[in-house]
């Protein structure tokens, strides 16, 4: 099974985020895409986290509420689409996702909104391609392994760096889960001690 890792550069990723204030994985995805010499397409829900992205190196920033995103994506590929896409939600938006995603392309899920993410049969007789990962799938595969190694490596050398929010000590665990669930938190929860 292909990697996101190894997909041909320059890369178009069309990345989707979530309610929060700053998507907390978007710093990192921008960061490695940058190092692997990607340019990125990003899609959010609201205008007022645009320029957030675009301060952390996001190429273009899509609204999906007020914008069509296919049309977007096409004007700025040159009618090609992405080359892979990356999605988080794996929800409603994944249909629009695969549609920006260009023929034999990759549409790389992490996380799930809801259960069911559609896909359009037209995506499907393009052949693009959905592959799913999330944190509690075993890393069985050799390739798997090898690529949460070089994140690992990458974060350890400080070209990876987390968004980090607000840090709590361990006796205030209950505090720490109240934060990590408040929307617009804008980083990482972090337990210390």
């Amino acid at each position: 099974m292909a990697s996101w890792l190894t997909w041909p550069s320059p890369l178009m990723a069309t990345i989707t985020f979530s309610k929060h204030k700053l998507p907390l994985y978007s710093a990192e995805v921008i960061q490695l895409a940058k190092y692997k010499g990607f340019k990125t397409i990003n899609l959010v829900r609201r205008d007022d986290v645009k320029e957030e992205l675009k301060a952390l190196g996001a190429d273009e920033v899509i609204n999906t509420t007020t914008e069509d995103v296919v049309m977007r994506v096409k004007e700025i590929t040159g009618g090609k689409l992405a080359y892979g896409s990356i999605d988080s939600i794996a929800g409603p938006l994944s249909k629009i996702v695969a549609a920006c995603t260009r023929d034999n392309g990759d549409v790389f899920m992490f996380g799930a909104l809801e259960s069911d993410a559609i896909i359009s049969l037209k995506d499907l007789y393009r052949k693009v391609k959905v592959r799913m990962w999330v944190v509690s799938m075993k890393l069985s595969e050799e390739k798997s392994q090898l690529d949460m190694e070089e994140i690992i490596e990458l974060q350890a050398k400080g070209i990876i760096k987390p968004l980090v929010g607000k840090s709590f000590p361990l006796i205030e665990y209950k505090e720490a889960i109240q934060e990590s669930e408040r929307p617009k938190r804008g980083g990482k929860v972090l337990l210390v001690g």
